[in-house]
């Protein structure tokens, strides 16, 4: 019926069996097939339980993360306080701060090293645009030669 109504009214019946057929997939409506008739339909409230659920499955998953992120918080408050300062840490973290500037001047040495990679590449290409125009000046006084022998 929805199709004739919509072909009366000039709407394609091709777009309403889309829209349809896209409401079904989404589970906005439900359609059941009873002879050769397609029925659809919905409850007003079953949109309301969905919409019910999804909100009481998110809070749960709420609750689960928040309860999770306070005990890492306490454990990691538990481990800071349990920790004792010893002489072995402080050389420990001492050295470990001297591995990272020592990584960044090697960094540094690094990007120092490959600009002088990327001149050498220039000065590869330059020398090879030099000798290319030597060869096109040999080949022209090659050719002037050669036509001053034939034509004089």
């Amino acid at each position: 019926e929805m199709e004739k109504l919509g072909s009366k009214a000039g709407v394609n019946a091709m777009s309403i069996k889309g829209v349809l057929q896209e409401m079904v997939d989404d589970d906005q409506i439900r359609l059941d097939k009873i002879g050769i008739s397609n029925y659809y339909w919905c409850f007003p409230s079953e949109a309301l339980s969905k919409k019910q659920a999804e909100e009481a499955k998110l809070e749960s998953s709420l609750s689960a993360t928040e309860s999770e992120i306070e005990s890492l918080t306490n454990a990691i408050e538990k481990a800071k306080s349990e920790r004792k300062e010893s002489k072995e840490r402080t050389t420990k973290l001492k050295e470990i701060e001297d591995l990272k500037t020592e990584i960044e001047k090697l960094n540094t040495e690094l990007q120092k090293y490959s600009e002088l990679e990327a001149q050498r590449g220039l000065v590869q290409k330059l020398e090879l645009c030099k000798q290319a125009a030597h060869r096109w000046t040999d080949n022209t006084w090659t050719l002037a030669d050669y036509l001053k022998k034939k034509y004089g």
